[in-house]
């Protein structure tokens, strides 16, 4: 097995992505994945959770670097320190803007307000059939 950077054999597998490495190009991960922004903090048992967002075999996102002229990465809300990517509108947030189960506040208040919006449809609905139903029970 051979490494994929160069033609040096192989002294193991990432365990991120799965691609080989020598010892010049990884340990335990390969270089692209070492330097991955990490989407999700480890999970409390069994394996680390974690989205490595700059691996060359996963789709591409815009590369962070620290020493940019933008600075740091900052959070889309309040431009504070990001040390987290939002799982499903994939923005950077600070731990102060931080939602539920890994999405940021904006993302948690929205998906809340639909929800309430749907309990309430279904709230709507069931009254109006309980109401034609009692209207028929009366004739």
């Amino acid at each position: 097995m051979q490494c994929h950077e160069c033609d040096h054999e192989a002294v193991g597998k990432c365990r991120s992505c799965g691609r080989a490495y020598c010892g010049g190009h990884g340990a335990e991960l390969c270089r692209a994945c070492a330097v991955a922004v990490v989407a999700a903090e480890p999970a409390g048992r069994g394996l680390p959770r974690m989205v490595f967002l700059q691996c060359e075999n996963r789709p591409r996102i815009p590369t962070i670097y620290l020493d940019d002229d933008p600075g740091p990465p900052s959070c889309h809300i309040c431009d504070g320190l990001a040390r987290r990517v939002c799982e499903n509108c994939h923005e950077l947030y600070c731990p102060e803007h931080a939602g539920r189960a890994g999405w940021c506040a904006e993302c948690t208040r929205s998906a809340r307000a639909a929800l309430y919006f749907c309990l309430g449809l279904f709230a709507c609905l069931g009254g109006l059939l309980l109401f034609l139903y009692v209207l028929d029970r009366l004739r």
